[in-house]
């Protein structure tokens, strides 16, 4: 397991691998300026009509899924109960225009944000 908490030096560089019997999982972020931002995975990156957003929480507490434009509008927003462990959604982000713009997943006590890029 990765953990990034609270006093936890920030993260430059965040790789990681999930095996299974089927399936492998990799996730990976560079340049990483916000604590945690590593365990955000977002892709396609860029995306056109749909994305998928993975992420690890520590418990089943309800988590926030906000997308927000670069003027800090908000795009969309998402809330639901999330497994403890690592989740996966996909959303449909058509009804974005393109452009750049931040998604932050809210779960518990933590915050995780990263750049997403609509690139039709």
């Amino acid at each position: 397991w990765v953990s990034v908490s609270q006093g936890s030096p920030l993260v430059t560089r965040l790789d990681y691998e999930v095996n299974t019997k089927d399936i492998t999982l990799k996730l990976g972020s560079t340049g990483i300026e916000e604590k945690g931002s590593g365990l955000l995975a977002i892709y396609p990156n860029p995306a056109g009509s749909y994305i998928n957003i993975g992420y690890i929480t520590e418990s089943n507490e309800n988590t926030v899924i906000e997308i927000t434009d670069i003027t800090g509008k908000q795009a969309m927003v998402l809330e639901h109960t999330p497994v403890t462990g690592y989740n996966t959604h996909e959303l449909d982000v058509s009804s974005l225009a393109s452009g750049m713009y931040i998604i932050t997943v809210k779960t518990g006590n933590n915050s995780y944000m990263n750049k997403l890029i609509i690139d039709r």
